[in-house]
């Protein structure tokens, strides 16, 4: 069911949301956040700029705005559509930057994506959704591969004897070869 309600009234088309169980982006933000949920955030809301430019839709109604974005427990956007078109329609960069610095993470949170994250885009005025897509995967993938690290390292201090007689045998012929 779509949460947004259509009627005419005097000749007017009429918006309604069914706002039931939402709570706005900014106080969800609040709420900790951690590595995936931030990342697919960023993902929605980059495919609400696409479905805007899909359809031909004027991207002033598109408001990035984390007071006027509601949020359930499935990351459901609904984007208020501007009335007043004086209201500040910031890009899509600027504001996903405004949510990275503004949200509290988890307490155990590693935030050096946060830090790549906000660097690129500073660094990429110009920067299009691809090359921001491209960077969430690269931060995903280097998530993963620091998670089969750690893993390895687990094992590693699991078994430190092992690791100390290898290393021995291999001090002990490279001693015997260099002698003979």
């Amino acid at each position: 069911q779509s949460p947004l309600l259509a009627e005419s009234k005097m000749n007017k088309e009429v918006f309604y949301y069914n706002i039931t169980n939402k709570t706005s982006l900014r106080k969800y933000l609040n709420l900790g956040m951690d590595k995936d949920t931030m990342l697919y955030m960023i993902r929605k809301l980059i495919s609400a700029d696409d479905f805007f430019e899909e359809n031909e839709l004027d991207k002033r109604y598109l408001l990035f705005d984390a007071d006027l974005i509601l949020v359930d427990k499935e990351l459901t956007f609904i984007t208020v559509p501007a009335v007043n078109h004086g209201m500040i329609v910031k890009p899509l960069r600027i504001f996903i930057r405004e949510l990275l610095a503004s949200a509290v993470y988890e307490e155990n949170e590693n935030l050096d994506y946060v830090g790549r994250l906000i660097s690129f885009i500073n660094a990429n005025k110009n920067m299009s959704k691809q090359e921001l897509e491209n960077v969430l995967g690269m931060i995903e993938a280097s998530s993963s591969q620091t998670v089969s690290e750690s893993q390895q390292a687990e094992v590693t201090e699991e078994t430190p004897a092992e690791i100390k007689v290898t290393n021995v045998e291999t001090v002990s012929n490279s001693v015997e070869n260099a002698v003979a």
